[in-house]
């Protein structure tokens, strides 16, 4: 079975916490593709909780603790043509950091979402230079898609 080009975003909500719109979500996703010259891709974000986020970090990452965010690239190609990848974000993770910094969880969330697209597109954060063109990147999309 052949995918549909375009972009196909699903959206899974797995905690209670408050979080963005499914537009909103959809909106930042297809603005971030398009800035980094993605046409085509199937992304599926769920939005979990600490737990959830733990176990699957312990699985993939041998790190048993809860992150911010996790993205798995199912193409098994890397950044290309076509995005086929899951995205898990920490809602509960975003809360407590949005507390300590001051503003709003959505914007926390959403500043998630557009890292672990990121990581999908091929930026990296393992080292300082690296981290740092990531890091510039995603605050500069930050600044122009969030309120």
């Amino acid at each position: 079975m052949a995918l549909r080009r375009g972009i196909c975003i699903d959206i899974r909500r797995r905690s209670r916490r408050a979080m963005p719109s499914d537009e909103t979500i959809r909106r930042v996703v297809g603005r971030v593709l398009s800035a980094e010259g993605v046409a085509n891709a199937h992304l599926s974000i769920q939005f979990v909780d600490d737990d959830f986020i733990k176990k699957l970090n312990r699985l993939f990452k041998g790190a048993a603790r809860p992150t911010d965010v996790l993205s798995f690239d199912l193409s098994g190609q890397g950044p290309g043509d076509f995005v086929f990848a899951d995205v898990v974000v920490s809602v509960q993770t975003a809360h407590r950091t949005a507390r300590c910094l001051g503003i709003s969880p959505s914007q926390e969330i959403l500043r998630y979402v557009i890292h672990g697209l990121l990581h999908l597109l091929g930026y990296d954060d393992l080292l300082p230079r690296a981290r740092q063109k990531m890091w510039r990147r995603q605050e500069d999309l930050v600044r122009d898609l969030l309120p």
